[in-house]
């Protein structure tokens, strides 16, 4: 009899536990059950480049996501899930301009099927610019545009400010880490209930941008869902792809992508392309950067300048006082000629700054005075990159002097010549330099 009371009684406090959970889940959301993301749920499941498309040539250009920060391991980043032999040619906390500068220098003559562009953030005319350069070299590869976006995009505002908070800012109030993001995720829901209040928000230039260069191309899509009617239960739903940043994507989020990828190849029955559907590069480029690997061999520069890695795998020549650089235009044309460098947030502290400087081209017939360069700057990227002059094939000088003197040094982190006259993006752009190319599209 006891035995059997026991029984009765641990099935009661089962039913009672199933019921209340079925009720908790009804009342989320306005009184309907939030669903699993059985996606998530299932990701686990995934084989690191074990498909049917895994004797493709895949190359990958994008930013922080696509580089893999914040991951552990960036082999788990989606590029290496994909492929084993993936060319992943991103750069961390980057904009479209370099790739549409150096895509020859990048990834050369080699060929591809796939190609994925993750610049969704700060997408520009630089994006529609690569995106063509691409598309004419590899007439027949699948070009898939990577727009994940995140709850960092999504604000706030309910408390009386046209610019409201983001999930990003209340997520950093809230002091969200590793351990505690899902926690820290929900409890923000509860104190900021109104739905209404909710605004997802992308700069119109920006989806210009985008939109030009997916039609321009007939390129594919990925990006998860977003109902602008329910944004809170989108962002619960898919708030696993996140890292407690709610900018960079987690394990998951990679995983995510690469099933994606794989669902897109699968419904237009991608084919491998064969050699003869590729054609020549637009117009070769030689760029130079040593931002993330340190390298300057063989490079020739006077001795006020000095290789140093002035943050973890951040690396940049630096100069305190007048400093010159050989450079070598290697093309047959004159090619045009950029600097980069490292930049700083113009709100800052001044101890932070960067010190303005003038840089001149031996031999530049366009910009005899020098170009002024001010490093900093209102972008979210750790790189500038400013037009410095037109230079004939050969060897050049690039010399850089300080206009004002500040506790950091101007730090120089690549050199790029790209073709001028080469651009072959259709009929009516040919002969523009891209330099004239990217101001032509800036406004669609």
């Amino acid at each position: 009899h006891k035995q059997k009371m026991q029984d009765f009684t641990l099935s009661i406090s089962v039913f009672a536990f199933v019921f209340m959970f079925i009720i908790v889940a009804f009342l989320e959301h306005d009184g309907e059950p939030v669903q699993p993301n059985r996606e998530l749920v299932d990701s686990a499941a995934i084989k690191p480049h074990d498909h049917e498309f895994k004797d493709f040539r895949f190359v990958t250009f994008g930013s922080s996501n696509t580089w893999g920060v914040g991951l552990d391991d960036r082999r788990k980043a989606y590029p290496y899930l994909l492929s084993s032999e993936v060319v992943n040619v991103a750069i961390p906390d980057s904009n479209p301009d370099h790739p549409a500068l150096c895509a020859y220098s990048m990834i050369g003559d080699e060929l591809f099927d796939v190609i994925i562009l993750e610049y969704f953030f700060n997408a520009d005319s630089y994006l529609v610019h690569l995106a063509h350069r691409l598309r004419y070299r590899f007439p027949k590869a699948h070009i898939v545009f990577l727009l994940m976006w995140s709850p960092s995009q999504i604000v706030y505002k309910g408390e009386g400010s046209n610019r409201g908070l983001s999930v990003k800012t209340i997520m950093e109030r809230e002091h969200a880490q590793p351990h505690n993001y899902q926690e820290t995720f929900e409890k923000i829901f509860a104190e900021y209930p109104d739905h209404g209040a909710w605004e997802y928000r992308l700069q119109s230039e920006v989806k210009e941008a985008l939109d030009k260069a997916v039609s321009d191309v007939n390129g594919h899509v990925i990006s998860p869902d977003l109902d602008h009617n329910t944004l809170v239960r989108t962002m619960r739903k898919f708030k696993g792809l996140h890292q407690h940043d709610t900018v960079t994507l987690s394990e998951d989020g990679h995983e995510w992508v690469t099933r994606a990828v794989l669902e897109i190849l699968r419904d237009i029955n991608a084919q491998k392309g064969e050699r003869y559907e590729y054609r020549n590069w637009d117009g070769t480029d030689y760029c130079r950067s040593w931002f993330t690997d340190g390298d300057v061999s063989g490079m020739r520069f006077g001795t006020t300048l000095a290789l140093n890695e002035f943050n973890a795998h951040r690396y940049a020549l630096e100069m305190k006082e007048t400093a010159w650089i050989d450079f070598v235009n290697p093309m047959t044309k004159p090619g045009e000629v950029y600097i980069e460098y490292a930049v700083e947030n113009e709100a800052a502290p001044e101890s932070q700054r960067y010190p303005r400087v003038r840089v001149f081209v031996e031999g530049t017939y366009d910009t005899p005075e020098g170009v002024e360069i001010n490093p900093n700057q209102r972008i979210a990227t750790e790189v500038g990159r400013t037009y410095i002059g037109t230079i004939a094939p050969g060897g050049t000088k690039i010399k850089v002097d300080t206009i004002e003197f500040t506790k950091q040094p101007f730090r120089i982190t690549g050199i790029i010549v790209t073709a001028k006259d080469e651009l072959k993006v259709d009929n009516q752009l040919r002969g523009q330099s891209i330099r004239e190319y990217v101001e032509s599209v800036k406004r669609f």
